[in-house]
């Protein structure tokens, strides 16, 4: 966690909290507002008394991408909207390059240029509310503080698949991507490398959001011999400090019996149970009398080539058995070699990323509450 927000219970306690379309502004109503860092101990506090000037301001963890702005109290009047302002309302330490404009009678907003916002960095800005407004000199610079978001990924990569069911040579494997900051398309490629048996494997990279990823690994060949292929993500191409390996391994075709390659619970809108054998299953088998989950008392299936997928109706607290029977085949009539049992843990929530962003997760406005 970069800020925690912690207010003063005063005689002003209501607390507005607004959200602009970048999802990085939190604008709040003034109460004693203190702004602590995680990794220093000293306090930023705000006097109170600025509310009769300033009714909102950008404030905690911000992404790189991010403008800065500060909300007044009061309309200004004469104002020419989304033109660049002249004189030097807002500063900045360390020194920003930007510029600032109104976007309306009441708003200030400063854009910095490209790749000014540095990542992990702290800023203190500076309004110069003197420039605006007659105030007695304790009111003449309004001084508020925000951090840049530091870049940070994860990566989560599911086990091969054939591109045929009538041809087990040639496979694929999916990842998805998540950055915390957005970067640009030739960084992202530059984060993955493959190595492995054939030279001429491939990895392809859609976007799927401004900082999610779909990786597909293409062209992955399976032989008559145990194959392995490692790829490695290093965060340097965007200039995180991590560094990842995946293996993807292929057992000897033909195949002597079938295998399980890969049991977890994963969620893609619906949370369910995705369980990878070594090739494709028979479409035809009933599936009812080789699962079992405990505490499931319900629950549908699919198969897609090798991925069996399990839907509860309802998932067990904490922990859920899962039995797959040796009676499941292959579509060449493979069958496990014996039954298979799998404690699966189940947490409340899906491993992600933690963004720490101003405003992108509020309380209800309706109440004062303490910000994590």
């Amino acid at each position: 966690m970069f800020h925690s927000l912690v207010l003063t219970s005063l005689s002003l306690l209501s607390i507005m909290r607004k959200k602009f379309s970048n999802n990085t502004l939190l604008f709040v109503l003034l109460t004693v507002i203190s702004f602590a860092s995680c990794s220093e101990k000293k306090s930023k506090q705000i006097d109170p008394e600025f509310v009769q000037y300033i009714s909102g301001f950008t404030y905690g963890t911000i992404s790189p991408q991010s403008y800065i702005q500060v909300e007044l109290a009061q309309e200004m009047h004469a104002v020419e909207l989304n033109a660049k302002v002249k004189e030097k309302l807002l500063s900045f330490s360390p020194a920003i390059k930007g510029q600032t404009v109104w976007i309306n009678s009441r708003t200030l907003r400063f854009i910095p240029d490209a790749n000014e916002l540095k990542t992990g960095k702290e800023y203190r800005a500076k309004l110069h509310l003197n420039k605006l407004l007659k105030v007695e000199d304790k009111f003449s610079t309004f001084d508020f503080y925000f951090k840049v978001s530091e870049q940070n990924y994860s990566f989560d990569l599911l086990p091969y698949s054939p591109l045929s069911s009538d041809d087990l040579n040639w496979n694929s494997a999916q990842g998805t991507l998540q950055l915390l900051n957005s970067a640009t398309m030739e960084e992202v490629q530059n984060l993955f490398v493959l190595k492995g048996t054939n030279k001429e494997a491939k990895i392809d990279v859609t976007p799927l959001s401004e900082t999610s990823y779909r990786i597909v690994i293409d062209s992955l060949l399976r032989t008559t011999s145990k194959e392995n292929y490692t790829l490695h993500v290093n965060g340097k191409a965007i200039g995180v400090k991590k560094e990842e390996k995946y293996s993807i391994e292929f057992t000897p075709i033909p195949e002597k019996e079938l295998e399980i390659i890969d049991v977890r619970i994963t969620d893609d809108g619906a949370s369910h149970i995705r369980v990878t054998f070594s090739s494709p299953l028979a479409m035809d088998q009933a599936m009812d009398g080789l699962i079992a989950a405990s505490g499931v008392s319900n629950f549908t299936y699919r198969i897609d080539k090798n991925v069996l997928y399990i839907y509860p109706e309802t998932f067990p607290k904490d922990e859920l058995n899962l039995q797959l029977n040796e009676g499941i085949k292959n579509n060449i009539g493979l069958s496990l070699k014996k039954d298979y049992t799998y404690l699966l843990k189940i947490d409340d929530e899906n491993p992600q990323i933690k963004v720490e962003k101003g405003g992108n997760i509020l309380p209800n406005s309706e109440h004062s509450e303490l910000l994590p």
